[in-house]
């Protein structure tokens, strides 16, 4: 029997060469599971820069307070699900103890929630990375060490558990906020003329201070925008001597009130019944539909699954906890590479290529590596070796094999690999590259699957080639592991080193991590004959690096790409002084150079490469840093991934549309206003370039959150597809800086803070696409609107203005074919969703600025004056608009948006500034308002978080 746990396999098979990035954004996140109204196979991880000493009680803390979480959660779901079985990796850095049990397959990487660093944007608030749609889950749910020990503190003002259970809705079910304290805490109730504050339900009162004294604002029309900026809704308190008012209103609004204590419904005689007037984010994203709408769409609860519990009284809701670590401080790599027939010739020397950097630049220092060649039969090349030294480096690369041959077995490297990490298995990783098709692994793979499964192996593929094996990626898919493709047949080194790489750098278990910071190529001119020609084969090159690696080391790697003589590379540091050309390490059969620099200061360096030969040379260079994990906050950081790794577009249930995200962050904080841009090489080596957005607008969840997003609406033909994402400074980047460091609020502070220039690229999974027709000519409709708003109303005339966002023909690439707006009356703001073609459409003769028939190109801004003839002074109606495309595909409806034709008078201050309590919901739609020759102007900013 096989004895293995906490081990990583990663396989490297041929297919064309392929392009993966693994990071928090890629992984996938550990399996949740409900069994009998309990969550099990939660996974909290605590980051491994979090030392022991600084937080001794924090698996104490975390226990505190997922216990009142489970107790809060099991209530806000009406006794329907609870946390039963919760697993705590911590670091391994920290003290073993006999009652930590082994970690196997679980990491940092994985988990469900992190505990790590505070935010600058959010400081100690949690939060979750949220990329997805509605009813999308999160990545991950963020707490600080500050949090986790505040929160055990007794406070009847901050209710730490019910913010975490909110944060779960995110997380779990998709839900978006439904507060705004920042950009639209206000808006006009289209029932009374009232300004309502953005909550959920209504039914929650207050009143609407000044944010520094305790006297009333005044909440006259003229007076919104001077209320959304300096006034703020203070929910009514009970007296200690007083009962709690009636259970109401949601999590996802005020969940620091004692009586809020579930999610809104739709039930209009609850409580809990959610507001549709508010422009809430909840109501934006999710078409109107209250919380427990979406809820009861996920398999949580659908169909019935976890039905309440009769006898809820006497459930126990205190979850049981597992303290799991990786035990072993170094971390094991067992290469598995293919040497079977087909690898010969330039595959061959690509791959031997592509273990040298890893081994030479990637894997960290005091790390073991073991090396494994197969094709019909396995051999050792190297037993497992600590890599302390340059040397010990080298002697890896000089085992790396020098000929291929044979057959191919995956089945005999995976068993040969198991056999040196026999007894020894903590922490290690196998990683295994091959090209082709193993015949007799179809039989042997459930065998491989089932032992790796009971022990905890981690399984990655890198496939090299067009044969990959089947039931080998089965397998890694089975045990969560990452698959690296190629893109295309042309053997590509970068592409493959890249890979490797990312192989290496997906899971961070213990010590020091190695960051891929970028990577530019520079082409190089023959070196001229006559010497009288001007040389045109030495360029000078400028790069940025704004990490100092004072606490590690910092790899720069030259490739040229022909002949055995070296390029000749001259390094300048940022003072221009000339690094060492003895620190170079240079290997002519792998046409490197390497230079290993420590305590390298930031900024502009360059370089001058000069051409030798008479052939014209591509010189690629690559930039590692090797951090502590206390050091990662200054490093900035490149991640992205596709929504799918494919896509059948013969299966119309999925309605799943190619979209993109690329996450920038410095440390834990996220870079805003960078230029982020994606290169999409189609499956015939045709690339197509677009710009990623993070401004919260259409295929963009949140704006300023880092995550930058495009829809890939190239993707037209059947085959696999790679995407290379590149970022930089564009000169306006920046991160947030908290003004206002808080343990819990619901409105957080934060400065912007310029940074200075940088470049990031990265290489991402390819991804397959099947089912496309090939006669079908148009693939995609447009994209939603998700910005439509109301920005002016003249109530008299009945007249209005909208704005919004124009999409493309397809998605968000190039020019509409028109716009159906239609308008429904108050009472039925939802029939725009479940009936829209029966709704009122907006005529041509309706129209008295701008064209239906003509849209802007996408991305543009779109303005119409819009007259009802039949719509009269304190009426209300509701609008939404759908686009079409060339083909009359349809996008979807977009955001409702709502006009209001009440005219606003001012409270008689005198008599009702005391009373003016108010039942409304967080919106996120009109921010502010002013009269102006009668005309009520709405400006709008957007949606907030």
């Amino acid at each position: 029997m096989m004895i293995i746990s906490n081990g990583i396999l990663l396989i490297l098979t041929s297919l064309s060469l392929v392009e993966f990035t693994c990071s928090e954004l890629t992984l996938h996140r550990w399996p949740i599971q409900t069994e009998n109204n309990g969550y099990t196979n939660v996974l909290i991880a605590i980051k491994n820069s979090i030392t022991e000493s600084d937080y001794p009680t924090m698996i104490e803390d975390i226990k505190t307070l997922f216990t009142d979480v489970s107790r809060d959660l099991f209530i806000a779901t009406k006794y329907r699900l609870y946390f039963k079985e919760i697993t705590i990796l911590v670091p391994c850095s920290w003290n073993q103890s006999i009652l930590y049990s082994n970690a196997k397959t679980e990491t940092f990487e994985k988990a469900n929630i992190v505990i790590k660093e505070y935010n600058e944007k959010y400081s100690n608030t949690p939060y979750v990375k949220q990329s997805g749609g509605c009813g999308k889950p999160g990545e991950y749910m963020h707490l600080t060490p500050t949090y986790l020990k505040e929160s055990g503190k007794v406070s009847d003002e901050v209710q730490f558990a019910k913010y975490v259970v909110q944060q779960w809705g995110q997380l779990r079910w998709g839900l978006f906020n439904e507060f705004d304290l920042s950009e639209h805490p206000f808006y006009p109730n289209p029932d009374t003329g009232n300004l309502e504050a953005t909550r959920c339900s209504k039914n929650i009162e207050g009143l609407i201070f000044y944010k520094d004294s305790n006297r009333l604002c005044p909440t006259a029309n003229e007076n919104l925008e001077y209320a959304n900026s300096n006034c703020h809704f203070h929910p009514k308190l009970p007296k200690p001597s007083e009962p709690l008012p009636a259970l109401t209103g949601s999590i996802m609004s005020y969940y620091n009130l004692k009586h809020v204590v579930g999610f809104c419904d739709s039930d209009s005689s609850s409580n809990f019944f959610h507001n549709v007037d508010a422009p809430t984010k909840q109501n934006i994203k999710c078409r109107l539909r209250s919380a427990w709408d979406v809820m009861e769409t996920h398999t949580d609860f659908a169909k019935g699954n976890n039905p309440p519990l009769l006898n809820h009284s006497t459930v126990n809701t205190v979850p049981h906890f597992t303290i799991i670590q990786h035990k072993v401080p170094e971390r094991r790599f067992v290469l598995i590479l293919d040497v079977s027939g087909s690898m010969a010739g330039e595959k061959l020397t690509t791959m031997r290529q592509a273990a040298t950097h890893i081994i030479l630049s990637n894997i960290p220092t005091g790390s073991q590596v073991a090396i494994v060649q197969f094709e019909s039969t396995a051999t050792t090349l190297h037993t497992l070796k600590k890599i302390d030294t340059a040397e010990d480096r080298q002697k890896l690369v000089d085992s790396l094999p020098e000929t291929a041959k044979g057959g191919t077995s995956i089945g005999a490297g995976i068993g040969k690999a198991i056999d040196i990490i026999y007894h020894i298995s903590e922490g290690s990783e196998l990683i295994i590259l091959s090209d082709g098709e193993d015949a007799d692994f179809a039989q042997q793979y459930e065998k491989y699957e089932k032992e790796l499964i009971k022990e905890g192996i981690m399984i990655h593929a890198v496939l090299f080639g067009n044969q990959a094996s089947e039931d080998l990626v089965s397998m890694v898919k089975n045990l969560n592991g990452t698959i690296y493709r190629a893109a295309t047949s042309n053997v590509n080194k970068s592409k493959l080193r890249n890979a490797l790489s990312g192989s290496i750098t997906s899971t961070t278990l213990c010590g020091n991590d190695t960051i891929a910071l970028s990577e530019m190529t520079t082409t190089l001119s023959p070196r001229q004959r006559r010497r009288r020609r001007r040389a045109t084969n030495v360029q000078k090159e400028f790069f940025e690096i704004n990490e100092s690696s004072e606490d590690g080391d910092m790899k720069i790697t030259f490739y040229w790409s022909a002949g055995r003589t070296p390029v000749k590379i001259t390094l300048f540091d940022p003072s221009n002084k000339t690094i060492d050309q003895s620190l170079a390490f240079i290997d002519t059969e792998f046409r490197l150079i390497i230079y290993t620099l420590s305590n390298i200061p930031s900024g502009t360096w360059s370089f001058i490469a000069e051409n030798p030969t008479t052939s014209e040379q591509d010189v690629t260079t690559t930039f590692h840093i090797s951090i502590k994990q206390e050091t990662s906050r200054k490093i900035i950081n490149l991640s992205g991934r596709m929504n799918t790794n494919s896509i059948n577009f013969s299966d119309t249930s999925s309605n799943l549309v190619p979209t993109l995200y690329a996450e920038l962050n410095q440390g834990e904080s996220p870079v805003f206003l960078a230029r982020v841009v994606a290169s999409v090489e189609d499956p015939n080596g045709q690339q197509t370039t677009l710009l990623l957005h993070d401004n919260g607008k259409g295929a963009d969840t949140t704006k300023n959150d880092g995550i930058y997003t495009a829809y890939l609406s190239s993707i037209k033909q059947n085959g696999k597809y790679s995407v290379t994402i590149k970022a930089d400074n564009a000169g306006i980047a920046s991160i947030p800086v908290a003004t206002k460091p808080s343990i819990l609020s619901m409105l957080t502070s934060y400065t912007e803070k310029a940074i200075g220039n940088f470049s990031r690229e990265k290489l991402l999974e390819v991804f397959e696409v099947f089912g496309i027709d090939s006669e079908t000519k148009d693939i995609y409709p447009p994209a939603q609107v998700t910005d439509l708003s109301v920005v002016s109303v003249y109530p008299k005339n009945g007249t209005f203005a909208l704005n919004w966002t124009a999409p493309g023909g397809d998605m968000e690439e190039g020019t509409a074919e028109r716009y159906e707006i239609r308008v429904t009356n108050r009472s039925n703001p939802k029939d725009l969703y479940s009936n829209f073609e029966q709704q009122r459409l907006i005529s041509k003769q309706d129209i008295l600025n701008g064209n239906t028939s003509k849209p802007s190109m996408a991305g543009n801004t779109e303005l119409f004056l819009i007259h009802i003839p039949e719509a009269k002074e304190n009426s209300v109606f509701h609008v939404a608009i759908v686009a079409f495309d060339d083909s009359q595909q349809q996008s979807d409806v977009s955001n409702v948006a709502t006009v209001n034709m009440i005219v606003l008078k001012p409270p008689d201050v005198r008599e009702k500034s005391n009373a003016l309590l108010l039942g409304g919901v967080v919106t996120a739609s009109v921010v502010s308002a002013t009269i102006f020759t009668g005309l009520i102007i709405y400006r709008v900013r957007g949606t907030g978080h």
